[in-house]
């Protein structure tokens, strides 16, 4: 809004106003404020005095400067500010400045500030017992304004489509920006700010946002849901430095991030669930504090819940991102990307689940979808898998070498696969993808991190899983333009052949290498990285049965030399 008065010149208008507080009533019917004939006293009211509407219309006309101390409109009484009508109230203490019981109708701005409390309840900048509602270019202004900022009781309609800044509440025990204990629609145009206080949100009935919510800095939870709270499509919640408590019923089908990187100590967790909380949308928690998610019983003992039916990020927690004792499930249309390790509980995954923690997982895992263990730290003896589990690959990566058996597969009756891939940001082929199979091209061979394109087929969710490559020994790429000449300085025999269990090795000419020992359809059976260049001694492992393969000897230069060899057993 264009015409903003600022708190010092708001200061001065009061200051310099009538010093003999009365009691102002509105004599009926409908008008503007600034007619002083329309008032018990015969004169417009001022920052001194309480002003009653008991019957009929105000309008608080464009371009006037309205005064109250304390402004209350009864249940037959109407209110209203025209788009650049002002409303000054301020330098209070323990009053309710507006009481709403009629109908507000705010399209100008409200200007509150300096609202001391020293008693429980305090002071209260607005509350609302019938219809408070703004609408879209409206702004309130609330600096310093004592206990409740805006209280919506049980009986109250609160319906936001302007701005509401809620800035420098009083350090008090219990101050909250906004109080919700009725019906609080914050619009798909609403915006509402919360700077410091105990709590930024309280909602204890039913609260619906379209537009944005947004709280810093409070001491408390910056969001407490008690009641029932739904976060709609084009609606986004912002809390930063601190947590959202459910322990009642919260949905979200929008946008919500939680966001702690100032102070280590400022929460013990992003989401402290008691409750049902069922994410639809999008949900990021990026915190420093000890847990993501701490999905826990309350004092009454009630079993949490938390259901996941599209995107959650779970970044930078300090001990696990998931801290559960009770139920969390991530459905069918679910996906889940967590860095850090899951404590507890038991977790049901039907859609995709990512962890990237390099500690271990201490939880019951039932796996019905698709687990990327990118980094093998799941406990074998606590997970049930149904379906999929991606883990590391043992490598190295060559090029044309199929790689068999490389999946946790147990069915593939609800998955498809797509292409295998390196570096998501700009996808590049890796090699061919045959059932349960990998045989890397000449991008793929070599690298260390390769991803596999994944689909739940019954909702149609696609991800890439990342399967680290497990190299013990260096990657050695085949070099297409090494020369037959190259190839013949190194002089390799073996003996005796056909073996048994023991295989001799002789060669020269070589500085470092790779011993492999392939099957005949391409699977990796033997390999090893040798340091004793005057030969070797291969143990051949049980798995090889009686058979033709081939061995090859890699120097770090690409050069490769092969002999055929036969096991009898």
């Amino acid at each position: 809004m264009n015409t903003r008065i600022t708190l010092l010149r708001l200061l001065l208008i009061i200051a310099f106003h009538n010093s003999y507080a009365v009691t102002v009533t509105w004599n009926g019917g409908s008008g503007f404020w600034g007619q002083a004939n329309r008032w018990s006293t015969g004169t417009v009211p001022t920052s001194l005095d309480d002003v009653i509407i008991t019957d009929g219309f105000v309008v608080i006309p464009n371009g006037l400067n309205a005064f109250a101390k304390t402004l209350t409109i009864t249940n037959t009484g109407t209110c209203r500010t025209n788009s650049n009508g002002i409303i000054n109230m301020g330098n209070q203490m323990d009053l309710t400045i507006i009481e709403n019981h009629g109908m507000f109708f705010h399209f100008g701005e409200i200007n509150m500030s300096n609202l001391t409390s020293t008693s429980d309840w305090g002071v209260k900048g607005i509350e609302n017992f019938n219809l408070f509602r703004t609408f879209s270019g409206s702004e309130i202004n609330m600096i310093n304004v004592g206990r409740k900022s805006i209280l919506n009781t049980d009986t109250g309609n609160f319906i936001n489509n302007g701005h509401i800044i809620i800035t420098d509440q009083t350090p008090v025990a219990y101050t909250i920006g906004v109080t919700n204990y009725g019906t609080f629609l914050n619009g798909q145009v609403g915006y509402i700010r919360v700077d410091a206080g105990t709590y930024g949100v309280y909602n204890s009935q039913v609260l619906d946002n379209k537009g944005k919510i947004e709280v810093n800095n409070t001491d408390g939870a910056s969001f407490v849901n008690e009641g029932k709270t739904t976060n709609f499509l084009t609606g986004t919640i912002n809390v930063w430095d601190h947590s959202i408590h459910n322990s009642d019923d919260f949905e979200n089908h929008g946008l919500i991030n939680i966001l702690q990187d100032s102070d280590p100590f400022s929460s013990f967790e992003g989401l402290y669930n008691s409750g049902l909380f069922e994410n639809h949308g999008r949900l990021t928690i990026d915190t420093d504090a000890d847990s993501g998610i701490n999905n826990t019983f309350d004092y009454y003992g009630n079993v949490p819940e938390f259901e996941n039916h599209n995107e959650l990020y779970l970044r930078n927690s300090a001990e696990q991102s998931i801290l559960n004792v009770a139920t969390f499930l991530n459905t069918t249309s679910g996906y889940v990307h967590s860095d850090n390790k899951i404590a507890g509980g038991n977790l049901t995954n039907k859609g995709i689940f990512i962890s990237t923690s390099t500690s271990k997982h201490d939880f019951v895992l039932t796996n019905s979808g698709a687990f990327n263990d990118r980094y093998g730290k799941l406990n074998p003896s606590t997970t049930d898998n149904q379906q999929l589990i991606v883990q590391p690959i043992k490598g190295p990566l060559q090029n044309g070498v199929p790689y068999n058996d490389i999946l946790n597969l147990l069915s593939d009756s609800n998955i498809s696969f797509g292409d295998w891939i390196i570096d998501e940001s700009n996808p590049l082929i890796a090699g061919s993808y045959y059932p349960n199979s990998f045989t890397p091209n000449g991008t793929g061979s070599g690298d260390d991190l390769v991803f596999l394109e994944v689909t739940i087929a019954s909702s149609g969710l696609t991800k890439n899983l990342g399967l680290v490559v497990i190299n013990p020994n260096p990657i050695i790429k085949y070099n297409a333009a090494t020369t037959r000449e190259e190839q013949n300085r190194i002089e390799l025999s073996v003996y005796p052949n056909p073996c048994n269990n023991k295989l001799n090795l002789k060669y020269n000419g070589l500085d470092s290498g790779l011993i492999a020992i392939y099957s005949q359809n391409g699977n990796l059976m033997f390999q090893d990285k040798k340091v004793d260049f005057d030969g070797s001694v291969i143990s051949m492992p049980e798995s090889m049965t009686s058979g033709n393969y081939v061995l090859r000897l890699l120097d770090n230069n690409g050069i490769i030399t092969t002999k055929k060899i036969q096991v009898v057993r």
